[in-house]
């Protein structure tokens, strides 16, 4: 699936990622505007640069994404119940050191179900949601999901570092 397809896709079933949806508008429109349009119609540089941004974490989540699947795939992995196999890797870590600004796109791959992304929200957030929703019966991975997409949808639109996010600076 191209990148792009994959972007949109995940912005129209994330909470929170209304912004991104209407600067990846923005530059769409802009690209197809004419020279006389673009004059016309003056470009905020740090909305510009922060859609350059969001672009390449994009890029960045969905190559170590892929890479985190292809390694989880192999009979070894697929063969075991230990959950440190899972995450406990190369790929994995290179999901968790994007940081911050992919916890929109791994909410969303929660969201379809990759409940071992759990811990990478956990790892970017130092957030232990089972802890933040001490009244929830946890049975498993999937309430545990469920709790991280309820923090989501109540925190992710604060998601610039404000105290009122619960997300620590790195």
């Amino acid at each position: 699936m191209p990148p792009s397809d994959r972007k949109w896709r995940v912005a129209l079933r994330t909470p929170g990622l209304t912004a991104v949806m209407l600067v990846s508008l923005a530059l769409i429109l802009q690209r197809g505007a004419t020279p006389a349009t673009q004059a016309k119609t003056p470009t905020p540089d740090r909305n510009t640069e922060r859609s350059k941004q969001q672009e390449k974490v994009l890029k960045e989540y969905e190559q170590a994404f892929d890479s985190w699947k292809t390694y989880i795939q192999r009979p070894e992995i697929q063969a075991s119940s230990r959950t440190s196999d899972y995450i406990d890797n190369p790929p994995y870590r290179q999901i968790v050191a994007l940081g911050k600004p992919a916890l929109p796109f791994i909410m969303a791959d929660i969201a379809k179900g990759e409940f071992f992304l759990n811990d990478a929200a956990k790892q970017i957030t130092g957030i232990d949601v089972v802890k933040l929703y001490p009244h929830e019966q946890v049975l498993g991975e999937q309430d545990v999901s469920r709790l991280w997409l309820r923090w989501w949808k109540k925190n992710g639109a604060a998601l610039d570092g404000s105290p009122s996010s619960g997300v620590r600076r790195p």
